[in-house]
Parts: structure tokens; sequence; C-alpha cells
């Protein structure tokens, strides 16, 4: 078992990792820190390096020219990336998406030999590849085996994604080998911000540098105070849509309600922060648990760490386990506080809703009050109607009473009749088919003229139909479902489920019925805009 490579599980993959890679060589900010015995300073060396530079440091690092006479250091490659600022603000839709959760299109900045080469003398994680090629947020411990040690090597991951909202992503390798208390690390993603933080700390509390731990601490530490950053920003964003709309029943002290109160933008606010809080929750919840990870792995380094740096490693293991159960607990309370914000913007959001269902309720209200006002004057219209339809009848029946004796008048009366002669009968002159003549074809003509009316009248009429229906023949309306999609099966007889179209009563067909409803929604909109300002004012519906 002596011969098992403990990077085993791991080589899977690990070409197709570095070929994902990008690289472009430049230079790189490395620091070291060694310890010495009590009385001596600690030595403390930053440089930036070319490419080649940085290969003739790997080597003095792989024959251990540097570090004769300490007893416990860090060395420590910095590799920046671009990360894009994040606009606390909402909607979401803000965030650069696609962009935010990757090591952005920055490279490695050295080589990919070089970078095995780092992997190979810094004795790394196996993980290493995978871990500057993923999104996966973790906090691992790995054992590394012995090699060129007395005792085996311990390793580390540390992975933190921003998720679109978090100003932090880095990937951390560290490798640690406890017998003589060397740490060495490559650190990826940080800010010029981030990293100048590092470096000042790390400056600050060298004798804190060969603890492999101090690192995720100091992460951890950093990533605890972005979440309270913007767990405050929840808060006031809280705030104001509370303010902004009146729903509440615990405003902020000095707020005064707003006047113009757009429901819609403190719709979308809300829905926000209910977004955001439960990414903030989510990875308070991670922080947490890799601080617990954190803890058990110091514990681990207390053990496997050899008597003569025993006490040494106790004693950093003391300051570091006590700064993290400082963080640990302030991560808790602002946990609880993402929580109690989470309940208290649902609550927004329902009574929100809840008031504008209100508001429709009373517009509904007015409108069906309107509704009946209208139908009063539809049935005062009608009787109108039905009272001149009584009069024409009138009208039309003495006109029938009298039309025969005023044509046997008129007939009787024209000049084409004799009364003179001598046998007192009436005689027809000559001339009395002239008569015919002109009356027979003229009432022909204006019966046909009549008729053409009717017919063009009638075309005009169902063209006004089509229109309305929305321009569906009547053809089509009337016909079957397989006679429309010849290509699709027809509903089963009986069996299965029948199909069910909510056709109103009165309307033969589902595009008469929704002519009628796009109309009646027409009109409730042009008299919700009308009403007066008792229920709300003009533009409560928009």
């Amino acid at each position: 078992m002596e011969d098992v490579d403990p990077h085993m599980l791991f080589d899977f993959g690990r070409e197709s990792l570095l070929d994902s890679l990008e690289y472009w060589p430049s230079k790189v900010d490395v620091i070291e820190i060694y310890q010495f015995e009590r009385g001596v300073e600690p030595f403390i060396n930053q440089m930036t390096l070319e490419e080649a530079q940085l290969k003739d440091w790997l080597d003095l690092m792989s024959r251990d020219e540097v570090s004769t006479g300490a007893i416990g250091g860090l060395r420590l490659i910095f590799c920046p990336t671009l990360i894009t600022a994040i606009p606390p603000k909402f909607p979401p839709t803000a965030f650069p998406h696609g962009t935010i959760d990757i090591f952005y299109p920055t490279p490695l900045p050295f080589s990919r030999q070089l970078f095995q080469l780092i992997i190979e003398t810094f004795q790394l994680p196996g993980a290493t590849p995978w871990l500057f090629t993923t999104n996966s947020s973790h906090f691992q411990k790995y054992s590394l085996g012995a090699r060129g040690s007395s005792s085996p090597r311990t390793g580390f991951t540390m992975r933190r994604s921003t998720l679109g909202i978090v100003s932090m992503n880095m990937a951390l390798a560290i490798s640690h080998d406890p017998s003589s208390g060397l740490t060495h690390t490559i650190l990826r993603g940080c800010s010029v911000a981030q990293q100048a933080f590092i470096q000042e700390q790390l400056k600050t509390w060298p004798a804190l540098a060969s603890h492999p731990l101090l690192l995720p601490v100091l992460l951890t530490g950093y990533i605890g105070q972005l979440l309270r950053y913007h767990t405050r920003l929840l808060w006031e964003y809280l705030l104001e849509a509370e303010t902004e709309s009146g729903q509440t029943g615990a405003p902020v002290l000095g707020a005064l309600p707003r006047g113009h109160r757009d429901y819609g933008s403190i719709t979308n606010l809300v829905l926000g922060i209910v977004q955001q809080g439960a990414f903030l929750e989510s990875y308070t919840n991670a922080l947490i648990l890799s601080i617990k990870s954190i803890h058990e792995s110091i514990s681990y380094i207390n053990a496997v760490t050899p008597d003569p740096r025993k006490e040494i490693i106790e004693t950093q293991s003391a300051i570091l386990t006590e700064r993290l159960e400082f963080i640990s607990h302030k991560s808790s309370v602002m946990l609880w506080d993402i929580q109690f914000f989470l309940r208290r913007a649902e609550a927004q959001m329902t009574a929100v809703y809840n008031h504008i269902a209100q508001k429709d309720t009373r517009v509904t209200q007015e409108l069906s009050k309107y509704s009946t006002m209208l139908a009063a004057d539809s049935r005062e219209i009608a009787a109108a109607s039905k009272r001149d339809s009584s009069a024409m009848k009138g009208i039309a029946l003495l006109t029938m009473v009298f039309l025969p004796a005023t044509f046997t008048a008129a007939f009787f009366a024209m000049p084409l009749f004799d009364f003179s002669a001598a046998s007192r009968a009436p005689t027809a002159k000559p001339y009395f088919w002239i008569y015919w003549a002109v009356t027979v074809p003229l009432t022909i003509s204006v019966l046909a003229i009549y008729q053409t009316y009717l017919v063009w009248i009638g075309r005009k009429n169902r063209a006004e139909d089509k229109k309305a229906r929305g321009g569906v023949p009547p053809s089509i309306i009337s016909s079957s479902p397989s006679e429309l999609f010849p290509d699709e099966e027809p509903f089963p007889e009986s069996g299965g489920l029948q199909p069910t179209l909510p056709i109103a009563r009165g309307f033969t067909t589902l595009e008469d019925h929704r002519a009628s409803t796009t109309t009646t929604q027409a009109t409730s909109r042009n008299i919700a805009n009308t009403q007066p300002n008792t229920i709300g004012g003009p533009g409560l519906l928009k």
C-alpha cells in the first residue's frame, strides 16, 4: 500500500481540465514568510516575478534552499482575476448574467507547463485543476502522502463563487507539511483590493503564516463582511418598500408616506428582496458549514503535527479557533436576521397583493353599478322603441285601410274614361293602353332596384359581421374540428377527456364570445379611467 498514489481518484479527466484553462504568461505576485526560533524576526519577502523568474524560484523551492533554519513558513502565489463590479440594487436583471459566476475571461498568468510545475513543486491536491474550472463552493481536506517528508502532507481546497451577488470569486489550493511547518498555496480570483487586504493581513500577523488554515480563516472573515454589507442593504430596501407601499404597522421612524405609489415597482422591489434574501440565506448557511469544516481541520492539524512543532501549531490553532468562533457567532446572528427579513418581505408581498385586490374589488363594484345604470337605460330605450313601433303599426294600418279607396279615386279620376256617352256607361278612350305600358315596366324596375339594394346591403352586413368576428369566415365557424384540422385526430366519441370551452350563454360560437369579451374589457377600462377620485382616481387599473 506504500505505492498507492493519493491523487489517483483525481487523475481522471485531469488533462482535459488543464486543456480547458486559458494561459497567458505574465507577471505574478509572490510572497514568502518564514518563522524562526523565538527572538528572531520573521522573514517577509514580496516579489513580482516574470515567467522565467517564477520558474527559477520554483527550482529553489524544490531544493529547499530558501528556508534554511526556519521552523515554518508560507509560500503564496497570487493569480488575480478581473471581477466585474456588481451594483447592489434591484431588480436582479441589472446583474451581468453569464460573466459573474466564472473566472471571467482572464487566463492564468503563466503557461500550462509552469502551472503543472507549480502543482508538482508545491505538492498541491490533485483536485487543483478541477478547482480552477468549477463554480461549486466548498471547503475540502485531502491526504497527500509523505513524499520528501517524515510525515504525511495535508491538503485543502476552498472555493467561493459570486452567484451574482457577492463580489468575491476565489479559489484556494493549499499543501502543508506538518514536519517542516511549510505551507504552499496558490490563490486565484481575488480583486486587486482583496489581494492587497490579504497581503496586509499576512504582514501584520507573520507569526501565524505557517498555519495552513490562516488563509481560509482570513477569507471566511472577509466573506462574512461582504454578506453583512448585503444584509444591511436588504434591510434598507425592505424599509423602502414598506414605506413606499404604506402597508406596514411598523413604519420607519421619521419616514413620511409617499404621495405616489407605483404598486408594480413595489412588487418588483419586494420580489427582488425575497430573491436576494434567499441567496444570502443559502450563502450564509454555506459559510457556517465551511466554518465547521475549518474547525474540524484545525483539530486534525493539531493531531498530525509532530512534537517538535506541536506547541507552536497548537498556539496558532487556539488564536484561529477564537477568531472562527467570533465569525461563526456573527454569521448565525446574520442568518436569523435574513430569515426575519424574508418573513417580513413575504408579509409585505401578501399585504400589497391584498391591497391591490381590495382596490380591484371596489372598481368591480363601481363597474357593476354603472352596468346596472346602463341596463336601466337600455330598458328605457327598448320601451321607447316599442312605443314608436306601435305608432308605426297604426300608421301602416290606416294606410292599408285608405289605400283601396285612394287607388280607386285616383284611377277613375284619370282622363282615360268617358262618362258623357249616351249610354251613360263609362267608355275607355283609345289611348288607355298607354297607362299600362308605362305603369307595368316602371313597377318592375322599382322592384328590381329594391331587390338589388337588398342583396348589396346583405353582403355589406355579412362583411361587417366577419370583421367583428376577427376575420373568421362563417364556413370555418360552422365546421367541425376534423374539417378544420385534417391532420389532427378527432376528439373521441366516448372515453378519455373531452375538451371544454367556456362559451358564454347567448353566443353561438367561440369567436362571438371572444369578440364580446374584448369589447366588454375595453368598455370596462374606459369606465374605470373616467371614475371620480372616490375610488382611486383615473388610471387605477394601469
